[in-house]
């Protein structure tokens, strides 16, 4: 009788088939849209979000003493003080698995003294020890949340957070936050999770009208007077618009649409 044997470059292939399946899924929730279209995963209605007489986003945490994208809890508290209502913060993943504000893991590591440190990310202790450009103080979700407590009125607009469960565990505020999402996939998984206010980073009707996306991120290369961009913001739809640094830069056709700016002074 002969023994079945598996042989080792196949093992090898199956073992990594199952990582790359397994790390794909993670980033890109493409599990969550298979699951979406064969009727298992059901999404309620996405609410509208009011933005009352706002117009715009404090773009990377907000500026501080001119410098912009600190994600500093410095630049958070001023732009509390300058009356912004909604501001962008850009999440990373520290080494032990715990979300903070920056942009990019290279620039935090450079901005903060340690260059030599580039793309690994920092741990929770070494984030509490260091001070951006030596003046500014790191943040953490967990110290956005506390924040976040203090103004109930203030929402967060979360740039390159990914996984969902471990932003809610980290600040358990879902009405205040707006997830960015750069695919129908991850929109699904983040509404999924639980956040009523999901924003689609595209402009695709038909996946736009497929899942009922209440909120888009676009660019300033639109065109306000779109028909269809037009009815989408009567109807209640609502858009987050890049790239107009200064708000005394936006033209009047764009701010008659139902919309908010990044910027990064108004």
């Amino acid at each position: 009788m002969k023994r079945f044997v598996i042989r080792p470059f196949v093992l090898i292939g199956v073992i990594f088939t199952i990582i790359l399946l397994w790390a794909t899924a993670h980033s890109y929730k493409w599990h969550y849209g298979l699951a979406y279209h064969l009727g298992l995963l059901d999404l309620k209605p996405a609410p509208i979000l009011n933005i009352d007489e706002d117009r715009y986003i404090a773009h990377g945490g907000g500026a501080i003493d001119g410098i912009r994208y600190t994600n500093s809890s410095e630049a958070f508290i001023q732009a509390i003080d300058d009356d912004y209502r909604f501001i962008e913060f850009d999440l990373r993943l520290s080494l032990d698995g715990h979300y903070f504000g920056a942009h990019y893991i290279d620039d935090f590591n450079h901005n903060t003294g340690h260059p030599y440190q580039w793309l690994i990310p920092p741990t929770v202790s070494q984030i509490r020890e260091r001070r951006i450009l030596n003046r500014y103080t790191p943040l953490l979700l967990t110290d956005i949340d506390e924040i976040l407590d203090k103004y109930p009125h203030v929402m967060i607009d979360i740039d390159k957070g990914e996984d969902y469960s471990k932003i809610l565990q980290e600040c358990p505020r879902p009405e205040q936050m707006i997830i960015e999402t750069t695919t129908p996939y991850r929109y699904i998984a983040a509404r999924a999770a639980g956040f009523p206010y999901v924003a689609f980073d595209g402009y695709d009707k038909e996946i736009i009208e497929e899942l009922g996306i209440k909120i888009l991120v676009l660019d300033d290369g639109i065109d306000p007077n779109d028909p269809y961009l037009q009815k989408y913001c009567k109807e209640g739809g609502l858009l987050l618009i890049t790239g107009f640094k200064n708000a005394k830069d936006i033209p009047t056709d764009f701010l008659q649409l139902n919309a908010l700016f990044y910027v990064d002074e108004k």
